[in-house]
């Protein structure tokens, strides 16, 4: 999966990360950015949203209509 994190920008370590396709040495205590993002009624409507798109992504580069997408997602 392509990052979704700007430059510099300090991610969460977890191995199932909602933004980051995180490998090697990894965390498995669940994401950071999804706890962050349950706090609030907003913050769960962009989360619903965020695994929508990655669902419809990850579809649409198994079935051949995008490429880029890292094996390891």
């Amino acid at each position: 999966m392509p990052d979704l994190y700007l430059p510099g920008m300090k991610a969460c370590s977890d191995g199932n990360c909602i933004f980051r396709e995180n490998t090697g040495m990894v965390t498995n205590g669940g994401c950071s950015c999804q706890r962050e993002l349950q706090r609030t009624e907003m913050g769960m409507q962009a989360l619903r949203t965020i695994l929508f798109l990655r669902k419809q992504a990850r579809a649409a580069y198994d079935n051949g209509y995008i490429d880029g997408w890292d094996d390891a997602s």
